[in-house]
């Protein structure tokens, strides 16, 4: 039995897409309090190459309102784990307004985008107490 693991990672990338767009919000209607998320991966080949993704709606509350989503971000990943403990893969993840929130609060967003990135993540671990 392990009683003291000692978990690591590195990972190194580049980012062919960093684009952001920043708003001047009128006022802010409430907290970001509330969150759904749900993530699903594929493993083919024994877990050599792996397809991926996650779709996750975040929600506000107000006064008047709960469970009022008011943004969606959406994520993506492919890649290869060609030995235990290495990674080499691609990420996507864009985030964007949910249109019942723009329709009724216009101007009270204050973001969207989407980033890229290619990477290579080392990771292991060993025990330190047993």
């Amino acid at each position: 039995m392990n009683i003291l693991v000692f978990l690591f990672v590195l990972e190194l990338g580049y980012l062919p897409l960093d684009d952001w767009r920043c708003y001047d919000p009128l006022d802010y209607v409430g907290n970001t309090a509330l969150y759904i998320n749900m993530d699903a991966e594929i493993d083919v080949f024994s877990g050599f190459l792996f397809v991926g993704g996650h779709c996750r709606t975040s929600m506000l509350t107000t006064d008047r309102v709960y469970f009022w989503p008011n943004t969606m971000t959406y994520g993506f990943r492919f890649g290869i784990r060609p030995l235990e403990g290495l990674e080499i893969g691609f990420r996507h993840m864009c985030t964007h307004p949910v249109m019942p929130y723009i329709i009724d609060a216009p101007g009270k967003l204050n973001y969207e985008g989407a980033y890229e990135e290619f990477y290579i993540k080392f990771s292991g671990s060993f025990t330190l107490i047993d």
